[in-house]
């Protein structure tokens, strides 16, 4: 399946106070090698005041943000027609699960366009943020991560020899994020084609429920936890959610406990059962 690196740069921070105004995207094969790409600037709406931290992060002057002839609607229309054009893909950026997919699927619903493109219809999405956090735990030597313990994109593709000059230009972060994820695919590959292999909700469930013991690692305020567990089955109302059982913890007592069922089969023959 092939690959779809895209970013965003928007007047701010806030999904529903702010825009996106530059969007650009490269179509690749599964080895990296460029197929398409896109790149689209929007003007700025009326009613939106962008944020001075965001404009000096992009560089983006006012008489730049009135400059381009095409509507906020026209551009997400634009980059609607376009992903969908590329599908079935898988949908990788930098930090995207938490930003700038909240963005999209916002501009989607402000225009009228389906919500969740980049996850239905065939298509499955990755956070090469995610994947870098995997890297850094589990192949901490595969390649160079900043001292100071920092995984943005500026100072990571940087730190690995990417000419990184314009950092925080849509297209620029697009070609470091290929960059860095095509390093990942080589240095790190274990680390990489389990990310392939589970971008989605089905094959994360199938893997926990055929793995005796897993380890499930995250990020909190920069610093890597992990737990090993192993899958007690799925919630029969959500099929996409898995009980485990963190191993750190002694499994004697709970295997003790009673269940209501099972304590009512217990009760003596004729004692009147409670309401």
């Amino acid at each position: 399946m092939d690959f779809v690196f895209y970013d965003i740069e928007t007047s701010g921070l806030s999904k529903a106070f702010d825009q996106i105004l530059q969007f650009a995207a490269i179509r690749t094969d599964a080895e990296f090698n460029e197929l398409d790409r896109f790149e689209i600037r929007c003007k700025l709406i009326p009613h939106i005041v962008p944020s001075p931290g965001a404009m000096r992060a992009t560089k983006v002057t006012v008489k730049q943000l009135y400059e381009p002839e095409v509507s906020h609607y026209e551009m997400i229309r634009t980059i609607q027609q376009k992903f969908a054009a590329w599908s079935p893909a898988i949908f990788i950026g930098y930090n995207s699960i938490d930003f700038d997919e909240n963005f999209l699927r916002q501009a989607f619903y402000q225009t009228l366009h389906p919500l969740y493109l980049t996850n239905t219809n065939g298509n499955c999405r990755m956070d090469a943020l995610n994947i870098m956090q995997a890297a850094k735990i589990y192949a901490p030597h595969s390649i160079i991560f900043p001292s100071d313990g920092s995984l943005k994109l500026d100072q990571v593709a940087p730190a690995n020899g990417f000419d990184h000059t314009n950092a925080h230009d849509a297209l620029a972060d697009v070609e470091a994020t290929i960059y860095i994820c095509k390093l990942l695919s080589q240095k790190a590959p274990k680390v990489w084609n389990s990310a392939v292999t589970l971008n989605h909700k089905a094959s994360v469930v199938t893997f926990a429920l055929s793995t005796a013991v897993f380890v499930h690692s995250d990020f909190y305020f920069g610093k890597p936890h992990s737990w090993a567990l192993t899958a007690l089955g799925v919630n029969p109302n959500d099929g996409a959610e898995v009980y485990a059982f963190d191993l750190q913890v002694d499994p004697t007592k709970f295997m003790k406990i009673q269940t209501k069922q099972s304590l009512s089969h217990s009760r003596p023959a004729g004692r009147k059962r409670e309401p």
